[in-house]
């Protein structure tokens, strides 16, 4: 229901605000179970190079800049969806250049555990996303779920590991997921 409710909203030409925000306020109808979801939207406009955005409550993305480490982006993060009736989204915007790369991911990646109950973590993830950065998205996609596997062994994993990598050429967006 949450993602017909998002694509909806967002497909409608509104800002990233005002889509999570109407999506926030019929996902809090009827929710007496008192589910959640989190979520981070955005809009690119591949002529400014402008990322317009919003966070409900997700991971940040880690924004890896040409010729920079990889970090996570600074951000304002607002409530999760369907939690507050008459919560109002904020929108944040980013400039993406050239050569720039972003990294989603669900918190299945970060808290992927070992047998001893030790996280991957978040350095874990940054170092990993800088070592393999100057290959293709597909394999820097590859290269990073081949380390949360071998660091969590034969471990029982509790939560999906969900990935999205999106390179800024200059003349439109590449992407892949995992």
């Amino acid at each position: 229901i949450s993602k017909t409710v998002l694509k909806n909203q967002l497909q409608l030409g509104i800002s990233p605000a005002e889509a999570l925000t109407n999506a926030n306020r019929q996902l809090c109808e009827n929710n007496e179970a008192g589910l959640f979801v989190t979520c981070w939207a955005g809009v690119y406009d591949t002529e400014s190079g402008i990322l317009t955005f919003v966070n409900a409550g997700h991971n940040p993305p880690v924004v890896m800049r040409k010729g920079e480490p990889a970090q996570f982006l600074v951000q304002r993060s607002g409530f999760v969806l369907a939690g507050m009736e008459d919560f109002r989204y904020k929108q944040q915007e980013l400039h993406l250049a050239a050569g720039d790369e972003m990294f989603f991911y669900t918190d299945g990646v970060t808290e992927a555990t070992t047998e001893d109950n030790t996280l991957y973590g978040d350095a874990r993830l940054l170092a990993c996303l800088d070592k393999n950065r100057n290959t293709s998205i597909g394999n820097q996609l590859a290269a990073l779920k081949d380390d949360i596997d071998l660091f969590v062994g034969d471990a029982e994993q509790f939560d999906d590991i969900t990935m999205l990598m999106i390179h800024y050429g200059g003349d439109g967006m590449d992407r892949e997921s995992k």
